[in-house]
This record gives C-alpha cells, structure tokens and sequence, in this order.
C-alpha cells in the first residue's frame, strides 16, 4: 500500500532523574522538534491513545507511528440497551 503518512514524532524533556519522570510532547513537526530537544522518534499507538486522554485532541488523516501507518476511527452505534455509544480509537491499516 502507498500512504501519503504524515510521521507522529514523540519527545522527552524535563527529565527527572530522582522520580524517573519526564514531560512528553507529540508533533508531525521533526525539525522542530529536533531544534529544541535530541529525545525524539516515532510515536507508538499507546502514545496516541495516551495523548487523547490527556489533551482530547486526535492527530488526523493517516499517520506513521512504531507499529506501521494507522488512522483515527470513530463509529457511532447503538448498544443492546438500545443507546447510542460511541467508538474512538486509531487503527492500524
């Protein structure tokens, strides 16, 4: 398959040695993050899932993370209670 994926880089910084903690960013922006920390490389789906619980915000269209190229999902379905329920997540192609 021929994707045109845009790369999803993870970076560290602010490490703390002492509580084994670090601040985490991610961003479809290599250099610029490369200008500002060397602790960068390509985010895991986990990242992304991670990254949504804590700002809310999904990277769109189809990406390039560890796992291979992946793109967000979301399903709107009713459930055996006859509610609506709804499904969000990435999934690999």
């Amino acid at each position: 398959m021929n994707f045109n994926a845009k790369p999803v880089y993870i970076y560290r910084y602010n490490f703390n040695v002492n509580k084994n903690t670090c601040h985490w960013l991610l961003s479809t922006s290599k250099e610029e993050r490369l200008a500002t920390d060397q602790s960068i490389e390509l985010a895991s789906l986990d990242d992304l899932h991670d990254w949504i619980a804590a700002s809310g915000e999904a990277f769109n269209g189809i990406l390039t993370v560890q796992e291979g190229h992946c793109k967000w999902f979301e399903q709107k379905y009713v459930n055996e209670f006859g509610e609506t329920d709804f499904e969000y997540h990435y999934i690999l192609l």
